[in-house]
């Protein structure tokens, strides 16, 4: 998430709720992995983008 000024060693606070927006930052749990992407929507179409250059584009 080094795009969005995350980086290694950086502590995160995340707080559940039911709703994202566009543009959000989200918590995704992917198997048994936790992420932090960027929420993007394209119409009904849901995609979870990397904020750092070497990770490409998740779609849900």
């Amino acid at each position: 998430m080094t795009g969005a000024n995350i980086n290694d060693g950086d502590m995160i606070l995340i707080r559940e709720q039911n709703v994202a927006n566009n543009g959000d930052i989200v918590d995704a749990a992917i198997g048994d992995e936790f992420v932090l992407k960027t929420l993007r929507t394209l119409g009904e179409d849901i995609l979870l983008i990397p904020e750092n250059s070497e990770y490409g584009v998740s779609y849900h």
